[in-house]
């Protein structure tokens, strides 16, 4: 280090400065050094910003990106539903709708009604893994899924929201090109409300990663399947390319007294949860391999099954498939 009063590499400073005479006579007034002071400030790891550009690169599915989109719409929705239906929003409505602009640029845009997003929450919203409260919905529990599907898509994001608690606006612009610039990628302003909504949010991806416009039947009929429990109980209503999704319907056979051949069943693990579901027979000329097999659901949304991945446990339905199983 040099013999010099004072003098020790730069990178060393911020460790050093609140010791006051370490280096004053060089080596010969070196006092004895407590590790654990050093080793304090080395508790963390350094994660750059720009490991976040990765994203683009997951294994991702485009139906799966844009359900990360509607299980934040649909978990604020129930969280304030009391609240929501007291002003006359009674159900979650999420518009999608993937399209071009006047360059012939592919977008996606994404609008709901579901209550918007307060101020305060700000820093978790743009912030990763950082997870919402719990709670008996828990659709978009890890932090992750909104953040990770948005870069995933595309390089610029801009959203504007308002919460039906507040009285202002605000437009949130995500430029993921900017990462590690002085610029910065986040930019927040308020803005004048673009909706009579009480609470809305109105996100737009733009500078997409990949096509999408080619995919939007597949979507379509995945984010039905993904959401049939709440569609079905009135809680959710997706229009998508302009047309409101419906599930698909499963007609079954019937017994001789016009009943439907299907049996339901519980089933309680020792830790004490329990899964509830039913199995059935479709009928002849609507059974097919995609449609058959078992959907499962976790608060109320698929996790497992039908259009993609079905599950077929071979216990029920051996190791391939027949013309039998196939009406499972």
């Amino acid at each position: 280090f040099g013999k010099d009063r004072g003098v020790y590499p730069p990178n060393l400073k911020p460790y050093l400065k609140n010791w006051s005479g370490l280096w004053t006579n060089g080596f010969a007034g070196l006092r004895t050094i407590d590790k654990t002071k050093i080793m304090r400030d080395f508790n963390r790891l350094s994660v750059n910003n720009n490991t976040l550009l990765r994203y683009r690169d997951l294994d991702y599915d485009m139906w799966y990106a844009i359900s990360e989109f509607i299980d934040n719409s649909l978990h604020s929705y129930l969280a304030n539903k009391t609240n929501l239906n007291e002003l006359g929003i009674n159900k979650c409505e999420s518009t999608l709708l993937i399209d071009v602009d006047t360059e012939g640029n592919e977008y996606i845009s994404i609008e709901d009604n579901a209550g918007g997003v307060h101020p305060n929450d700000f820093d978790r919203l743009l912030s990763i893994g950082v997870p919402k409260e719990k709670s008996e919905y828990q659709l978009s529990e890890f932090g992750m899924g909104m953040k990770t599907a948005s870069i995933w898509l595309g390089n610029f994001i801009e959203i504007e929201t308002k919460n039906y608690n507040c009285n202002e606006a605000y437009k949130i612009t995500i430029d993921i090109s900017a990462i590690g610039t002085e610029k910065g990628e986040v930019d927040i302003i308020k803005v004048l409300d673009s909706s009579l909504i009480p609470g809305y949010t109105k996100i737009k991806i733009s500078q997409l990663n990949r096509r999408v416009k080619n995919k939007t039947n597949k979507v379509g009929v995945s984010l039905a399947s993904i959401y049939k429990k709440y569609i079905e109980s009135n809680d959710l209503k997706i229009s998508f390319q302009g047309e409101e999704l419906t599930p698909q319907v499963y007609t079954l056979e019937q017994t001789s007294d016009g009943s439907e051949i299907k049996k339901h069943f519980k089933i309680i693990l020792s830790n004490g949860k329990e899964c509830d579901g039913w199995i059935g027979i479709m009928k002849a000329g609507e059974a097919s391999a995609t449609k058959a097999g078992f959907s499962i659901y976790r608060f109320n949304r698929l996790v497992m099954g039908y259009p993609e991945n079905s599950w077929k446990p071979k216990e029920v339905f051996g190791e391939g498939a027949s013309a039998k199983t196939n009406k499972l």
